[in-house]
């Protein structure tokens, strides 16, 4: 997987993950004691519905999924989410706008991610699909 710059993030390489080449795939790590100050007693997946209730869906983000794994970080409080379909990284971006705009700090955006596991929303008829 490939660290990618972006807003408030470094550059960097870590291995682990792998690149599907027929599918967009983008992650973020973020860090969850920001998150757990912005929206204190919630927890990462609510967390993250709220924000996407804040990013509607356009039509060519049509079977985006947005999931959680563990992050791929050897950093404690650190979450990570992916993105993935024809608009991943503009879901991405969206992503990390709303995350930031709420002052949860996003640590470093990385080009690929793994397989889905724990999906925790997907763009269905123009809308997000809990």
């Amino acid at each position: 997987m490939v660290a990618v710059p972006g807003p408030q993030v470094a550059r960097n390489r870590i291995s682990g993950y792998y690149l599907s080449m027929s599918v967009s795939t983008c992650s973020l790590v973020f860090d969850q004691i920001s998150a757990a100050q912005a929206f204190p007693g919630v927890s990462i997946d609510k967390l993250v519905m709220a924000l996407l209730a804040t990013l509607h869906p356009e039509p060519d983000w049509e079977g985006g999924l947005l999931y959680s794994c563990p992050s791929p970080l050897d950093r404690e409080n650190s979450a990570c989410l992916v993105t993935r379909g024809p608009a991943a990284e503009v879901i991405q971006e969206r992503l990390v706008g709303a995350m930031e705009k709420h002052g949860i700090v996003v640590i470093e955006l990385f080009e690929g991610g793994p397989e889905p596991v724990s999906v925790i929303a997907r763009v269905a008829q123009g809308r997000w699909q809990l």
